[in-house]
């Protein structure tokens, strides 16, 4: 891990007239997040004294990695700022946030490009004029729920660098996110499976599969070699006991020759995709399976449901 290069976020100037004293150097970084991609990522601060509210040219904050990006950093509503948090986040997390829920009113104070933090791994610094924090050779969780930041710096002067991976509890485990703002809204990342995929953009809700491929669907009059991807992932496409990320006739074949004891599995558990055999009807592998899938491929009810009960994700 590089120590900090140039400036990698710059807070676009403001004019006004400063005090003696400077009045934003006394944020504190709280929070830091990445899911797998990059694409959701956070930084969140706390205050610790009031009249920190208004950002001039000397404000930066910079990432390990040199990527200059401006970000439209102007001032806080006001500046009640003990004790308070101000977010940066992506447009990805913005994103998240409305396909969560699109009547949502929470928002990040500022937006920052997509991948502004290096997924796998950077460092953070917040300075204002020669004062600030950092947090240096972060090690993201990127399990999709936890952040970074190793304690709460115990100074207010200086700058404060130290190594920092998965911020944990008293019993030791990785603390969840909590994204907040100065408006006092707060959000959660989710990811249910903790794959480092959050939830409204993951393929398998229910299965970790980081990559997300997505082969193809189930296949149908139109498309009988099940070429066209259908936004479940190979992992929980249920039908597919091939394990190839497709459900078509092939499927339906190994399913009844599993059941007869034949080859070239010889039993239903012995499929590479056992525990997706099941598409709807009975919950156990079974000749009602293989003939849903043909049933899809002819255009019939009943067709192939996702109805395969995975492996839940450990907690």
């Amino acid at each position: 891990m590089r120590r900090i290069g140039a400036l990698a976020l710059l807070f676009a100037g403001l004019s006004f007239a400063t005090p003696a004293r400077a009045a934003q150097h006394l944020w504190f970084i709280s929070q830091i997040f990445s899911d797998a991609s990059g694409t959701v990522q956070f930084v969140e601060f706390i205050g610790r004294s009031n009249g920190q509210n208004l950002f001039n040219p000397t404000v930066h904050m910079l990432t390990s990695f040199e990527k200059m990006n401006k970000l439209p950093f102007d001032r806080l509503a006001n500046g009640q700022t003990n004790g308070k948090h101000f977010l940066v986040a992506t447009q990805g997390f913005v994103d998240m946030v409305k396909a969560i829920d699109p009547s949502s009113t929470f928002a990040p104070d500022f937006v920052a490009p997509n991948g502004f933090l290096e997924p796998t791994g950077d460092g953070v610094t917040f300075l204002a004029r020669t004062r600030g924090d950092e947090v240096l050779n972060i090690e993201f969780p990127l399990d999709g729920r936890s952040v970074s930041r190793q304690r709460t710096p115990a100074t207010e002067t200086g700058v404060n660098g130290m190594d920092a991976g998965p911020l944990r509890g008293p019993d030791g485990m990785p603390v969840p996110n909590l994204a907040r703002n100065f408006a006092g809204q707060s959000f959660v990342v989710p990811d249910a499976d903790m794959d480092g995929v959050v939830d409204p953009f993951d393929n398998c809700l229910n299965l970790a599969n980081t990559a997300q491929p997505d082969s193809g669907g189930v296949a149908g009059p139109l498309d009988p070699q099940a070429l066209v991807a259908d936004g479940i992932g190979d992992a929980c496409q249920c039908g597919d006991v091939s394990n190839d990320g497709r459900v078509t006739r092939d499927d339906a074949t190994l399913i009844t020759s599993a059941l007869a004891g034949l080859p070239p599995f010889g039993s239903v558990r012995g499929l590479p995709g056992f525990a997706k055999c099941d598409v709807g009807g009975t919950t156990e592998c079974s000749a009602d399976d293989a003939e849903r899938i043909l049933n899809a491929i002819a255009g019939t009810e009943p067709g192939v449901e996702n109805a395969c009960q995975l492996p839940a994700p450990a907690l």
